[in-house]
Order: C-alpha cells, then structure tokens, then sequence
C-alpha cells in the first residue's frame, strides 16, 4: 500500500490534518487510513471548509476539518434515520424552524447553527468542473459535553442527509504521508 508514496532524500516535511487531499494517508487510532474524496464548502464571507472521505478498507468515515478560532476537526458517518428525518421535515413544515434538540442513541443533541452554503466534490477524476457548486443547507447539532456532533443537511426541497459522530484532536491523527506524484 505504502509503495505509492515517494519521499525525497534529505527532504522532511512534516503534514498536518490542513494538509490532508485526495491520495493521502494517515494513522488515526494505529489504523492506516486513506482519503479517497475530497470536498469543499463554502459559507460566504470568505469562510470555506474541507471535508474528506476517509477508508481504512473496513471502515468510511467523512473527516471535516475547519478552521474557527484554531482547528476543528470531527469524524461522522452519514446514517439512515427515518425517524428524526421525518420529524425534523414535520418541524420545519410545520413552524418553518429547525428542531432546537435531537435525541439520538441515548444523547440529546443542541442546535448550535443553521448554515447556508454551497458544496462541491474536489477529486480528482470526479467529472466536475470547478465551479460545480450545490446548494445546501447545514444544521450542526452537539450534545452537552461539546464532544459529539448532529447534522442535518438539506439538499434541494426535499432531500435531506442525516450524519452523526465526534470531534477528535488533530494530534490523534499521525503519519500523514502524501500521495505519489506518479
């Protein structure tokens, strides 16, 4: 796996999670992990963040980092939950206004900010342009002690995403290498 990356003699450069694109991998938790995507979001006001596909063979997770007031960093999984979907179209539907609390595999979860922004898938090979922007809404939730993290995305009328999972420190994630150039 590992002979794809090149490092130059002499050379050592020392990667952070800002550096992180598609090809790269990392360590996080003593498993090797891959990016496989990369995305971007822009927020306005000159405000962008990254988000990446990550896979350990086993495992996909997506890795959002963000620059606000130092690094952020969480790792989430998008999920299938017909019940707080439904309940959070029936809110809006109904009183126009997200749910202010999500409860979710025995956590509650709080509104932190509603966002909306534009999306656009960064891989290389993926066959969009540049300037392939999407249209989004974001509502980020988080529970009580700040360490998990809700989203509830909207894309379009009627599409809406469900993803769940945590905030991690960028000093969990190691070894970052670079993909080859080849």
């Amino acid at each position: 796996m590992f002979g794809r990356f090149k490092k130059k003699k002499g050379v050592k450069i020392d990667y952070s999670s800002k550096d992180l694109a598609k090809g790269f991998v990392f360590e996080y938790y003593v498993q090797n992990w891959i990016v496989t995507e990369e995305y971007e979001y822009d927020w306005g006001e000159g405000y962008f963040t990254k988000e990446f596909k990550i896979t350990s063979g086993k495992e996909s997770f997506f890795l959002s980092v963000e620059e606000d007031d130092g690094l952020v960093l969480s790792l989430t999984t998008k999920s299938n939950a017909p019940e707080i979907l439904s309940a959070f179209k029936n809110s809006m539907r109904e009183s126009k206004k997200p749910l202010e609390q999500i409860e979710f595999e025995g956590r509650s979860y709080f509104l932190l900010e509603e966002s909306p922004g534009y999306f656009r898938d960064c891989s290389k090979n993926s066959g969009k342009d540049d300037d392939d922007w999407s249209e989004l809404i974001s509502w980020d939730y988080q529970d009580k002690d700040e360490k998990h993290v809700l989203s509830v995305e909207q894309w379009g009328e009627n599409n809406f995403e469900f993803s769940h999972g945590m905030y991690i420190q960028e000093f969990e994630i190691s070894n970052i290498l670079p993909a080859s150039d080849d």
